[in-house]
C-alpha cells in the first residue's frame, strides 16, 4: 500500500523503520456518570496500560474527554496521572484547571475536549494512565459523562526511539 507518492518514488508500508515508528498501539473507551463536589482528586475510571519494548521508547497518550460543571461557582479540573511498574502514580499532566467556569451558577455543559502527552517513562515495565478529575473553586458539583450516551477515550501508542 502506498503511503506518499512524489513524482515516480512510493513508500510503502513496510518501508517504515526505525526511530518514529508506531511499535504498538492501544484504546479504551469509558463512560460510567460519575460525580464530584471536592477539590481532592478522584479517578474517572478512564484507565489503560501498555507495556513498551524498549527503554527508549516514548508513549503517546490521546485523550478525548467528556467533562461539565454542574453547579455553582467552579469549574472542573483534568489531570493524567502515570504509573510505571505498580511504583506509585505521579501527575504527568494537569490538562484543565478551570474548563466550563462562569460567572454564575447555571450549569455549563461545554461538551468534550481533546488532550495529548508524550511520556518518557525510560521502561519496559507495564506503565498506567489514568485520568482524574476534581473541582475547581469553592464549591459547586462537576461531572463526567453526565450521561448514559457519553465517553472519554485514551489511546496510548508506543513511539520507538
Amino acid at each position: 500500500m502506498a503511503l506518499y507518492s512524489a513524482g515516480t518514488s512510493v513508500l510503502n508500508a513496510g518501508a517504515l523503520v526505525g526511530a518514529g515508528k508506531i511499535n504498538q498501539v492501544l484504546s479504551v473507551e469509558h463512560g460510567t456518570y460519575a460525580s464530584s463536589t471536592s477539590a481532592s482528586w478522584a479517578a474517572t475510571g478512564l484507565t489503560l496500560s501498555l507495556t513498551p519494548t524498549a527503554t527508549s521508547s516514548k508513549i503517546l497518550v490521546i485523550l478525548n474527554s467528556r467533562a461539565m460543571k454542574a453547579s455553582g461557582n467552579t469549574g472542573v479540573q483534568l489531570q493524567l496521572t502515570g504509573n510505571i511498574g505498580g511504583a506509585g502514580s505521579a501527575t504527568l499532566r494537569q490538562f484543565t484547571k478551570e474548563a466550563g467556569q462562569t460567572s454564575d451558577t447555571a450549569r455549563n455543559d461545554f461538551g468534550g475536549a481533546v488532550h495529548q502527552y508524550l511520556w518518557s517513562p525510560s521502561s519496559t515495565s507495564a506503565c498506567v494512565a489514568a485520568v482524574e478529575y476534581a473541582r475547581y473553586g469553592s464549591s459547586g458539583e462537576v461531572r463526567v459523562h453526565s450521561s448514559s450516551d457519553e465517553y472519554s477515550s485514551m489511546v496510548m501508542m508506543e513511539v520507538l526511539a
